[in-house]
Formats: C-alpha cells, sequence, structure tokens
C-alpha cells in the first residue's frame, strides 16, 4: 500500500503523457485492489476512483477503464453495497462487450455473474457464468490467451454457488470437488474459496461433516495465508456449519472474531447481516435471548438500509422465526408473519435452500404453536 502510494506521489510531479497516465491509473487501480482485500476507507477508496476515472477517460482506454470499475464496485460490493457493485459491473461489461477484447469480455462478465449473485439475481448469475464458460471453451485461443488469470476459476466457483442457492447442490458439489482436484489451480484465493464455498453447499444439502471439514481447510488456509477478508469469508461459513452441528460455543467463537475483523478492517462487510444473524440464533441457542435480539435488530437494520449480500435477508428473517418461538409466550401471528416473510423472501429470490428451510420450521412449529402448515410449493 505504501509502495502503490508513493509511486501516485512521484507521477504527479512528472509531466503528463500517455506512459504516466497509464502507471497513475494503474497504481490507483492497485491501491483499490489491495484496500479490497486489506481494508481501506470509503472516503479513501471514493477519491481514488475519482481520481482514476478521470485519468481513465483521458486515455479513452476501455480495458484500464472496465477493471478500474470492477475494482472500485467489488470494493464497494463487499463493504455492503451491492447495488454499486452491479452498477459498476454492467458498466465494466458494456465497455467490454463495446470492444473486441475477448479475453477482457470474459473477466469482466465473470464479475458480473459475482455482482449479481450479491444482489440476489441467481438466475442472472449462473447465466451469465455458464455462458461465460461456454465462450471459453468455443472460442479459439481464448482459454490461452486469459493464462493466470484467476477468473475462470471464480467463474467456476460463482456459477456452482448460483446453482446451489437455485436448489442444484448436488451440481454444484460436483462442480466444487473439480476444482479441488488440482489445488494448484487459481491460486490461494481461489483455494480458500472453494473449499469456504463447498462448506457452505455441503450444509445446504445436510452433509455436516463434510461441511465442517472444508469449512476448517478454508480458515486454515485464510488464517495461514490470507487477508482480512479471507479469514472472515471462512469463518462466516464455517460458523455457520458449526452451528447447524449443534457446537454452539464453538460457532459463537468463530463468528465472534469474524465480526470484529470485518469491523476493524472494513472487510468482507458484506458479510456483516449474515454474520450477526448467525451469532444471533448462537446466542438464542444458548439461551441469551435479550443478546441475540440485540444482534437481529442490527442485522435487520442493516438489510432495511439495503446493505450486504442480498441472500442474508433470508438468513435474517430464519433468526428472526427462531427467536420469536423461542419466546417464554410466543407470539404465534408474530411467528407466522416471520415464516411469510423468509417465504416471500425465498420466492422473489428463487433461493429453493430457504424456502426448504421455511418448510421445516413451519413443520416444527407445527406441532407446539399451531403454526398453519403450508401447502406443498406450487400447489
Amino acid at each position: 500500500m505504501r509502495h502503490c502510494r508513493r509511486v501516485t506521489q512521484l507521477l504527479a510531479a512528472l509531466p503528463e503523457s500517455a506512459e504516466t497516465l497509464v502507471l497513475q491509473l494503474t497504481s490507483r487501480i492497485a491501491l483499490l485492489e489491495i484496500g479490497r482485500i486489506a481494508g481501506i476507507e470509503e472516503r479513501e477508496s471514493q477519491g481514488l476512483f475519482e481520481e482514476a476515472r478521470a485519468v481513465a477517460e483521458r486515455l479513452g482506454d476501455p480495458r484500464g477503464h472496465a477493471f478500474l470499475l470492477t475494482s472500485y464496485g467489488r470494493l464497494c460490493g463487499l463493504a455492503g453495497d451491492v447495488a454499486q457493485y452491479l452498477a459498476c459491473a454492467e458498466r465494466a461489461a458494456e465497455l467490454a462487450e463495446g470492444s473486441d477484447d475477448a479475453t477482457l469480455a470474459f473477466e469482466m462478465h465473470t464479475v458480473l455473474a459475482h455482482a449479481q449473485l450479491a444482489v440476489g439475481r441467481l438466475d442472472p448469475a449462473r447465466a451469465i457464468a455458464e455462458r461465460a464458460l461456454a465462450e471459453l471453451a468455443r472460442v479459439a485461443g481464448l482459454s490461452e490467451a486469459v493464462g493466470p488469470s484467476t477468473a475462470p476459476v471464480f467463474c467456476r466457483i460463482w456459477w456452482a454457488l448460483a446453482s446451489a442457492y437455485l436448489g442444484n447442490a448436488a451440481e454444484a458439489q460436483a462442480g466444487l470437488e473439480a476444482l479441488l482436484a488440482d489445488e494448484k489451480e487459481g491460486g490461494l484465493e481461489a483455494l480458500y474459496g472453494a473449499h469456504g464455498f463447498l462448506c457452505e453447499v455441503l450444509r445446504l444439502r445436510g452433509d455436516l461433516a463434510g461441511a465442517l471439514a472444508h469449512g476448517r481447510r478454508a480458515v486454515e488456509l485464510a488464517e495461514e495465508r490470507g487477508s482480512p477478508f479471507s479469514r472472515v469469508e471462512a469463518a462466516a461459513f464455517l460458523g455457520a456449519a458449526e452451528l447447524t452441528a449443534g457446537d454452539v460455543a464453538t460457532a459463537t467463537r468463530t463468528l465472534e472474531t469474524a465480526l470484529g475483523l470485518a469491523r476493524a478492517r472494513r472487510a468482507a462487510l458484506w458479510y456483516e447481516p449474515r454474520i450477526l444473524a448467525t451469532l444471533a440464533d448462537a446466542k438464542r441457542a444458548a439461551g441469551d435471548r435479550s443478546g441475540a435480539r440485540a444482534l437481529l435488530a442490527e442485522a435487520r437494520e442493516s438489510v432495511e438500509r439495503g446493505r450486504g449480500w442480498r441472500l442474508s435477508a433470508c438468513d435474517v428473517e430464519l433468526a428472526r422465526v427462531r427467536l420469536l418461538a423461542s419466546e417464554p409466550v410466543p407470539d404465534r401471528a408474530a411467528v407466522e408473519r416471520a415464516l411469510e416473510s423468509v417465504d416471500a423472501l425465498a420466492a422473489e429470490l428463487g433461493a429453493d435452500p430457504y424456502r426448504q428451510m421455511a418448510e421445516l420450521e413451519r413443520a416444527r412449529l407445527a406441532q407446539t404453536l399451531s403454526v398453519t402448515p403450508r401447502r406443498a410449493y406450487g400447489s
């Protein structure tokens, strides 16, 4: 970070030329990328983006402009502003599609698939990733041109994750396991990411032993060689698996550590609502309903402001269902409304696993609270 800042300072003292403009642009993109991984203040990142955008426009370089947009967009998204991420990714894809650079188009479509996932557009995310991977296989020389880029690996990861949340978890598991067959492919970020997302997919499938094994491996890799971002992301998935497996104390420690790091380093804050909701569930399970209520209030406020990974809204509402049902004298109407909220979100997003979770909660609660069983989906 210090080196890149020093480069921008030195360049400011040099006469402007095409070469110095390129260096001004790339040094600022590098600062945004480092900030995304290690954490950066919002005001500083916005200032870097505005400066770099002016340089990109003077250069008339669509490739540089597209990479600037994706760097800043990802940074905004991971800090919680997923709408800004999508806007930047869509503009970057437009720039790439207007060029004759198939490599750039593939890389920008990979980012766009991720941004669509972030805002909960699961069908478009899967379709974009699928088309990009088809192009990679079809266009002569494209795979070689992409070279050492991690984009192909991440494109497969985003396809798998969208597939899992759409209800095709077996497909997703197969895709992620194929990536892990060669642990050298894609570098550390892709490797821990594949383990982390496989933890999530296996949790959704009910394979808790597998989920815990991959989650622990993701955390191990992130702790050994990863960034604050990777450590928060891996812990968010592992903590959810630990809680689902019934290890409340361990899950609480994992999630509290992740939340503290995310806030201290402003890294992976798009997981904040999900972490808060899962931590609230853990507090409730430990008998601390007041602590659970406070955490859940924070999570709901964040979701209502449009912050964070959109699917987190489902986690928040499920945690609310469980908290309401755990009260000494539960309000059946409130529990029913909360369940209906989960149903509506799952239907809106096409998130089949969350629909199934709501059905399981409804069936369980119907035995104790007389909550009305829901008719079969589509009946």
